[in-house]
């Protein structure tokens, strides 16, 4: 008998005094030779898979087909139409379309993959690693009392400390999970690659802690930090540099910032914050309920950095004008799997 064999003998072999299965590790040679590949192929059609989330558009009846032939104008409002073709119960489950069809994807697979993700980016790009944030003193009562709204900033420089501050409250980790014990849950299969990971939860909560939405910044007059394009990367408390940006790129984010309003102008607030939802990080899982999910965790996380700032005497403002498709342009994002749904800015007050 080989040893993998015996191997494979002793896991199955309970234990008469504990009645806790007999777990092994899976030698990583066999993993990579026998598993790996098709692993990369389930995770790759899970998570890269495009299709329209347009009916007319794709080939396949998707789940927002179940209410999609009721009476409904030709002139859509899109608006309307999603309400109708959104899930009507608990027990409404309709035809899902997606990688739960083709395979058993569990929800802790696609936690673990999100550290992963994170690591492997920052592996590849040029990372900040933010101060730790400044403790906020402030009772909750009179921040929820003085909070408000302000578009008009002087363009003072703001500190790397400020911007840890509401990165940190805004989306940050404040602590980690473990989402299943090897030992006393008997899904865990008796051969793995090692323990399960924690996964880490965030000051904003997010469904399935699936955390679609990504936060952009535009920086601009920040102490010890290159004007240009960032995206915070929660897991380490960090930023990658995205992009540098051209006299085209701040001329492109000019013109856009014209159309968000009245006293607003682009070279006097610091930072500006691009909601970015990934369609598939939670529609996987939710179907047309993902949506609605990142929308909320989008208010949840703006209402956390509008408190923020308040308590460090910053001037914030959420943004409702603009164009969607330039600001995806500017932040070279498909506008399919990816959307930017919500914007705000923020700077010392004028």
């Amino acid at each position: 008998m080989t040893s993998l064999e015996e191997n494979n003998k002793a896991s199955i072999t309970d234990d008469s005094e504990s009645h806790t299965p007999k777990r092994s590790q899976v030698p990583l040679q066999r993993y990579l030779e026998q598993d790996h590949p098709n692993t990369l192929e389930i995770l790759s059609f899970s998570e890269s898979k495009t299709a329209s989330c347009y009916l007319d558009t794709t080939a396949v009846r998707v789940s927002d087909a179940i209410y999609g032939a009721s009476g409904v104008s030709d002139v859509n409002f899109l608006s309307l139409e999603y309400l109708l073709n959104f899930k009507k119960s608990s027990i409404d489950l309709g035809p899902m379309y997606g990688a739960s069809t083709y395979a058993s994807f569990s929800a802790r697979a696609a936690l673990s993959l999100v550290d992963k993700k994170e690591k492997h980016l920052n592996n590849q790009c040029q990372v900040l690693a933010l101060p730790p944030p400044q403790k906020i003193e402030k009772s909750f009562d009179s921040l929820i009392r003085e909070r408000r709204s302000h578009s008009e900033m002087s363009g003072e420089p703001l500190t790397l400390g400020q911007l840890s501050t509401l990165l940190f409250y805004g989306d940050g980790v404040t602590g980690d999970k473990t989402f299943i014990d090897p030992v006393q849950d008997e899904s865990w299969p008796s051969m793995s690659l090692g323990e399960p990971d924690p996964y880490y939860v965030r000051s904003a909560p997010s469904g399935g802690a699936l955390y679609p939405i990504d936060l952009y910044l535009l920086v601009s007059n920040v102490d010890q930090l290159e004007n240009g394009l960032y995206r915070y990367r929660p897991n380490s408390h960090s930023l990658i540099n995205v992009r540098p940006l051209s006299d085209d790129d701040w001329d492109a984010h000019k013109k856009d910032a014209a159309t968000w309003g009245d006293n607003i102008h682009a070279e006097k607030f610091n930072i500006t914050i691009f909601y970015v939802y990934s369609l598939f990080k939670n529609s996987r899982k939710y179907g047309d309920l993902g949506l609605a999910f990142g929308f909320i965790e989008i208010g949840m996380i703006a209402q956390n950095i509008h408190l923020a700032a308040q308590a460090l005497g910053l001037a914030s403002n959420c943004i409702g004008g603009g164009s969607k498709v330039m600001r995806e342009r500017f932040l070279n994002i498909d506008g399919q799997s990816q959307h930017c749904l919500h914007q705000m800015i923020i700077g010392q007050p004028g």
